[in-house]
């Protein structure tokens, strides 16, 4: 689905590196993107799940008790633009050869393996140019307009496993940004943009 924007810059927001993408073993998360404020009670968070080596699943929970449980919440995929531009440099055979087909333009949710259970998401492939834009719709018939992304850091985890989700830091670094991209150089980055 396209989607058209009109904003006005804001002073303030974040252009910049934020660091790597931290789901890279099978199993591991990063969760350190928010769709609303990240100190607020509800918290909404996008989770990027690594299912394989080399592909990830990106879903989107929400948190009514400040970030202690957060449910799963397939409604929330439809205010995200996952745009796939193309693959990017290095394009490390050995790995993208045993992921399916990937095709670019905008996304839409697939179905998805989590833990054992189904979850719908955006698929993430390694080695490929992504962005990620939020938009919501004032009302019913309103248009869509975007709204902006939050960077929160997390500690740093202690291990790889599927039981090793990075823990919120409470004071930690913190962004505000309009476009979240992802992009390859040594291993998968990612950057905010305004």
């Amino acid at each position: 689905m396209l989607r058209t924007l009109q904003h006005l810059p804001m002073a303030g927001m974040y252009t910049g590196l934020l660091g790597a993408e931290a789901a890279r073993f099978p199993g591991q998360d990063s969760v350190d993107i928010f769709l609303t404020n990240p100190n607020g009670n509800v918290r909404i968070r996008q989770r990027v799940y690594c299912t394989q080596q080399g592909l990830s699943l990106a879903f989107y929970e929400r948190s009514n008790d400040g970030g202690m449980t957060y449910t799963i919440l397939p409604a929330l995929l439809q205010r995200i633009d996952f745009n796939i531009l193309g693959p990017t440099q290095p394009f490390v055979n050995a790995i993208a050869m045993s992921l399916p087909p990937t095709a670019v333009g905008h996304q839409i949710p697939v179905l998805g393996v989590v833990a054992g259970v189904g979850v719908a998401g955006y698929p993430f492939p390694w080695y490929y140019n992504i962005h990620v834009e939020q938009f919501v719709q004032a009302d019913n018939a309103g248009p869509l307009i975007q709204e902006p992304l939050f960077y929160h850091q997390h500690y740093s985890r202690t291990g790889h496993t599927d039981l090793d989700t990075p823990i919120f830091m409470p004071g930690g670094n913190e962004h505000q940004f309009w476009r979240l991209e992802y992009d390859t150089q040594f291993n998968s980055f990612r950057r905010a943009s305004s």
